[in-house]
């Protein structure tokens, strides 16, 4: 009878049709930077020409903004990111730096991820980060 059961348990958690939660291998890999949000502004797109995107690797994360690049640690809890506490950044002087210090203020602290294998969306009180897989 138990071994019924857990068959049963087994068979009903593969049949779920709840949503998973990203794993840190699915993030894995280099996303361009599509758009970002600020709260309560609208969306803006990446400017054209310019290098806007994010690498997760391992607990790392990298970014290229215009012509900076930033590094640091991130934390993947269910569909809770945490990147930072900070990110440290080159400070070369871009053509696109009020875009470059929204992106890095959007991307430092917490959010919730959501998304599909060639989209992700990071999302926070702060506003909303749209990628798409490279």
């Amino acid at each position: 009878m138990r071994e019924a059961v857990f068959v049963l348990v087994l068979a009903m958690a593969g049949c779920s049709t709840a949503p998973s939660s990203p794993s840190t291998a699915v993030l894995s890999g280099t996303w361009r930077i599509v758009s970002i949000e600020a709260a309560s502004q609208p969306a803006q797109p990446a400017p054209a020409g310019a290098a806007y995107d994010v690498t997760f690797e391992g607990a790392r994360i990298s970014a290229r903004v215009d012509c900076n690049t930033c590094n640091g640690m991130f934390i993947l809890n269910g569909s809770a990111l945490t990147i930072g506490p900070t990110l440290a950044c080159t400070r070369a002087a871009c053509a696109t730096a009020a875009f470059e210090t929204a992106v890095v203020t959007l991307l430092t602290g917490e959010h919730q991820v959501s998304g599909t294998g060639t989209t992700l969306t990071l999302g926070s009180n702060r506003g909303r980060v749209t990628l798409a897989r490279q």
